[in-house]
């Protein structure tokens, strides 16, 4: 069960790779390309030495040379040509991947917000996906292609005939070892990480939001004080993952140095005894590096695996996230609407006491309807059930004798000016949104309507 689900949701963060068939098989052209390129160029230099160097031969030298730099710029346009279409690739898949998730959070109702805080969207919608973006662009342009090299280079290695395989299979198990560690230390870390960037956003939010009650209680320093110490986790955090990460660059590098020093001080033996040539041995030597950096760059990927993984896991779960409050199947509401609370209770999820409890009243077309109570009383959450940003808990709401339930979301919202009780401007203009009640609404009604809502 949890495979499938498992497998569903990649299948929903990979969707929006559909749209790029085409640039997907140019990218694995490139690639392609480019490997052989690599795989080519060091047989070139060991005939060179063996062959034109060894004879003397001036003509053969400038020829394969020739065809060096010829394979050499065909290798530079198939990385221009790779380069080129990963990034516009991994873009698009940033920007699709973004709409989806952003797509689906305009249909959450206020349950699905504050289950998942806004903060934590925003940062899901960005920072994640943008983790992701970054992360798909590498896997064309580097994991996709050291794989493929490191095979490639070890067949080729395997072409020249000689015994110092051993040497780059002790400097891999080697270098196996680091990579496993730092794998272990860093997967809890990144889901710390980007916890602590939720809370950033969080506290960012609400000091912005509150400026004028912060200044008002005078608590100034206490929310510098509140900010400051999210953002020293957040660094301490940062600091610990990025001095385990330090180590593997050092280390990797000393391996590969210690690895040529092998090769040349077993192949100076070989080639002494008249085994191996000395332009295979630089061969082997280029081909050895090429397969220890191309399982170096897959090692590199591994270390990225935890952070994607919980960027991933994030992103998924808004796009999973099952929607309490669903469309009905009915599209038009006529012009002349009613709508009635019909034993109407309504409790917030985690509650025990209820909010609003069998309330029943009618609105018609053109009368108005004052709800008066105190704070708290529930006159919000009644304006909340009329657009159903929330649903009822017990009775029903009833536009032209319909259950609200029973309309399409956008018909009933289309036909509803919400006014809340913080003053927001949502879009457009003042003028375009008073002219929503009356679309030839002059200067001067506007100005007294206005004065008359205290805004």
């Amino acid at each position: 069960m949890n495979l499938t689900k498992t497998l569903k949701t990649i299948g929903k963060l990979l969707s929006p790779l559909k749209k790029s068939i085409i640039p997907l098989f140019l990218i694995v052209a490139f690639l392609l390309i480019d490997v052989y390129c690599n795989l080519t160029l060091p047989k070139y230099t060991a005939d060179i030495v063996d062959i034109g160097i060894q004879n003397t031969d001036f003509n053969y030298i400038i020829s394969v040379g020739t065809q060096m730099m010829a394979m050499v710029l065909v290798g530079v346009l198939a990385t221009i040509g790779l380069s080129y279409f990963a990034s516009k690739v991994s873009a698009a898949y940033g920007r699709d991947l973004r709409k989806i998730s952003y797509d689906k959070i305009l249909k959450f109702s206020n349950f699905e917000l504050n289950k998942i805080s806004k903060a934590s969207l925003i940062t899901r919608n960005t920072n994640d996906v943008y983790q992701i973006q970054i992360f798909l662009g590498l896997f064309f342009t580097t994991i996709l292609f050291s794989p493929i090299l490191g095979i490639g280079s070890i067949l080729k290695a395997l072409e020249l005939g000689t015994n110092l395989l051993w040497i780059i299979g002790v400097t891999f198990a080697a270098a196996i070892i680091p990579f496993v560690v730092i794998f272990i230390r860093t997967v809890p870390y990144f889901t710390v990480m980007q916890e602590l960037t939720d809370k950033i956003n969080q506290t960012s939010r609400e000091i912005l939001m509150g400026i004028p009650v912060i200044k008002a209680f005078v608590r100034q320093d206490y929310e510098e004080k509140r900010f400051d110490e999210t953002n020293e986790d957040f660094r301490t955090v940062n600091l610990k993952v990025f001095r385990i990460l330090l180590v593997l660059m050092p280390a990797m590098t000393l391996l590969l140095n210690l690895m040529i020093v092998l090769i040349l001080y077993f192949g100076a033996y070989d080639a002494i005894r008249g085994e191996i040539l000395t332009g295979k041995i630089i061969a082997f030597i280029q081909y050895a590096t090429q397969i220890v950096m191309a399982f170096l760059m897959m090692g590199g990927f591994l270390v990225m695996i935890p952070r994607i993984l919980v960027s991933g896991r994030r992103v998924a779960e808004v796009i999973n996230t099952e929607i309490s409050i669903s469309d009905g199947p009915i599209d038009e509401i006529d012009d002349n609407p009613t709508i009635e609370f019909k034993n109407v209770t309504y409790s917030y999820p985690g509650s025990e006491k209820e909010t609003l409890k069998d309330i029943s009243f009618k609105l018609e077309k053109g009368k108005t309807t004052a709800i008066i109570g105190g704070t708290g009383s529930g006159k919000s959450t009644i304006l909340n059930l009329i657009p159903r940003l929330q649903d009822v808990t017990g009775g029903e709401i009833l536009v032209n004798g319909n259950n609200i339930k029973d309309y399409k979301l956008t018909t009933l919202r289309e036909r509803i000016s919400y006014a809340p009780q913080k003053a927001i401007l949502f879009e457009g203009t003042i003028r375009s949104n008073m002219q929503i009640g009356k679309e030839d609404a002059s200067d001067e009604e506007i100005e007294k309507a206005l004065k008359m809502a205290e805004v």
